[in-house]
């Protein structure tokens, strides 16, 4: 009889590496072996596919073995969540909560399904009583809907109490910098980042929302400076002279670029695709960033409402309006100028040698600097063949070998980085490409 343990470490590890076939696989076997806890792990590899039918099924199973499972329950909840079935997942955490009273997860997860149906009412007390059970995300949790209820006082007063139960806890200090940026407080947004990345050290989402507070700082100086819009004549009214905050200003332009950049890609790949079901999907995705854009514009439009009630609807909404335009153009042109990189691609790939990058020491440092630059683009980016190009990127060939194979799977297709350097001559060979990405680190050099 196999080692039911061993089954689902390793099982675990395909997991982990993206080989679901596999973890699938192993976890069958301890199955058909009688563990409930496999059912659980096996449950979680489907529902990460997306397979949340199956992920039900496996649940079910468990739950006829043992139905008093406080594990399994969570877990079939969770499922029922993500496919936003929140009435059921309600009544089955209930039932969880009734066989362990004080089980702070079952507080938890319960709390997270209501926030998400935006029921405040019935998540503050779960949480409150988790907290008295000395549960530290729960903080960290209503610290989050005291946020959205803009309330700044409590959602800051119960992330600096996180703190001091746990002054290395990343989870609390990204609360604590979102909440200081929710509320236009930039620098203390920022100076939250530094102190949780002093504290904890360089975690990678204390980086990324360091980059997006840094990026949103920028662009609040440049809205500024450039004054893209005549934002003082539209608050400029006889209505009210009340400015609208720059702090909405500023999220709804980066909510909209992201949309707006989705979009752009999948529009992209429209245009390539000739696989009708493929098609359709791209163009579900798209009609999905529309509804986007749509719910961005709702929500921003009450929020400066709440905060500035004398203004009207009509400037509000213009306001928004003109922002959304503004971004809209900025991409409509990035879209024409980016047909002259892709343009360029396929004349990078056929400049690339093999042998030549690898007899000659300079050229393969620069392959492998520009590898190494599109691996830590890859992890932020959420393109199609993500994995595909990963598992080429960390392969035993050369660096010109992988080099050549990165480019043909498309990763520039969603790398704007091009854009300025081909403005006005396109980049036909890999070492111009080096050029786009090094240049300022080349021109350093140099001097």
């Amino acid at each position: 009889m196999g080692n039911i343990p061993s089954y689902n470490e390793l099982a675990i590890v395909y997991k982990e590496q993206g080989n679901y076939e596999e973890a699938i696989q192993l976890l069958k076997r301890a199955v058909d072996l009688g563990n409930i806890h496999s059912h659980n792990e096996l449950a979680i590899v489907y529902k990460e596919q997306k397979d949340y039918e199956e992920a039900i099924r496996i649940l079910k199973k468990a739950l006829k073995i043992n139905d008093k499972d406080v594990k399994t329950l969570n877990e079939l909840a969770i499922v029922y969540k993500e496919q936003g079935d929140y009435e059921e997942a309600i009544r089955v955490l209930e039932k969880a909560l009734h066989i362990q009273h004080n089980n702070v997860w079952i507080l938890n997860e319960l709390a997270m399904v209501y926030k998400e149906q935006r029921d405040y009412a019935a998540a503050i007390p779960l949480l409150e009583k988790a907290i008295n059970l000395g549960n530290l995300p729960s903080y960290n949790q209503l610290a989050i809907i005291f946020r959205e209820q803009n309330n700044f006082e409590k959602s800051l007063n119960l992330s600096q109490q996180a703190i001091k139960i746990n002054v290395r806890n990343v989870p609390t200090y990204l609360a604590l910098a979102e909440t200081y940026l929710h509320f236009g407080k930039l620098i203390e947004a920022d100076n939250a980042i530094k102190d949780g990345l002093e504290k904890c050290g360089k975690d990678k989402y204390l980086l990324i929302l360091q980059n997006r507070i840094l990026k949103t700082i920028k662009d609040s100086k440049l809205l500024n400076q450039n004054n893209e819009m005549d934002y003082k004549k539209l608050n400029q009214t006889k209505e009210s002279n009340i400015e609208i905050p720059q702090f909405f200003i500023t999220e709804m332009t980066r909510q909209f670029e992201d949309e707006y950049r989705k979009m752009q890609r999948y529009n992209k790949l429209l245009s390539d695709m000739t696989d009708k079901v493929m098609r359709q999907d791209y163009e579900k995705e798209v009609d999905l960033c529309d509804e986007n854009i749509a719910r961005i514009e709702q929500r921003y439009f009450k929020k400066v409402k709440e905060s500035r009630p004398q203004l009207s609807e009509v400037v509000i909404r213009r306001m928004i309006e003109d922002l959304k335009n503004t971004i809209s153009r900025r991409f409509d042109k990035v879209d024409a100028d980016l047909h002259k990189v892709l343009f360029s691609i396929e004349e990078i790939g056929a400049s690339i040698n093999v042998q030549e990058i690898e007899a000659n020491p300079d050229d393969k440092a620069k392959a492998e600097e520009l590898l190494q630059f599109i691996k830590e683009r890859l992890d932020k980016m959420d393109i199609p063949n993500k994995r595909e190009i990963g598992e080429n990127l960390n392969g035993e060939l050369s660096a010109g070998g992988k080099l050549k194979l990165v480019i043909k799977l498309g990763i520039l297709q969603y790398e704007q980085d091009l854009l300025a350097f081909t403005a006005k001559e396109p980049v036909k060979h890999w070492k111009d490409l080096w050029k786009a990405f090094f240049k300022k680190k080349e021109d350093t050099n140099k001097g």
